[in-house]
């Protein structure tokens, strides 16, 4: 039994201990900072067969914005790319306070599995577009 605790613990420290491999995108106008995790980035399915990629992105606010009564100075975002259509849609949200609690988080109710024909557009320009470039450049 204290085998199998130690076990258990071992697993939960290294799973607890992997880290993210953060890249900076970059800053917007009004300050806040663009991040992908590339070790995140993975190829999948849409249910219509459309191939995509996914990430893991990061914005890091200047100024704190409120969701649900709560400021959050972090975003992280499981985010779904549509390479040929130069499309993106975010799936999953969490919003973190200064010290790094999370305050918020939940699947977007807009999301799509089946097809990207209502995902946004990547502007040209943004880091929307660069983290499109990169996500899409793991696929070739």
């Amino acid at each position: 039994m204290k085998k199998l605790l130690i076990a258990a613990l071992a697993t939960v420290m290294t799973q607890q201990a992997m880290a993210v491999n953060w890249f900076e995108l970059g800053e917007t106008f009004d300050g806040d900072k663009h991040y992908i995790d590339l070790d995140s980035i993975q190829a999948d399915t849409l249910v219509n067969g459309t191939p995509v990629m996914t990430a893991w992105k990061q914005v890091e606010l200047k100024q704190a914005q409120d969701v649900g009564g709560k400021k959050y100075w972090t975003g992280k975002y499981f985010v779904y790319y549509d390479c040929r259509a130069r499309k993106f849609a975010l799936e999953y949200s969490a919003a973190y306070d200064k010290q790094g609690r999370l305050v918020d988080s939940g699947n977007t109710s807009s999301f799509s599995r089946y097809s990207s024909a209502n995902w946004k557009r990547a502007v040209p320009g943004t880091p929307s577009e660069h983290t499109l470039n990169i996500v899409c450049a793991y696929a070739t």
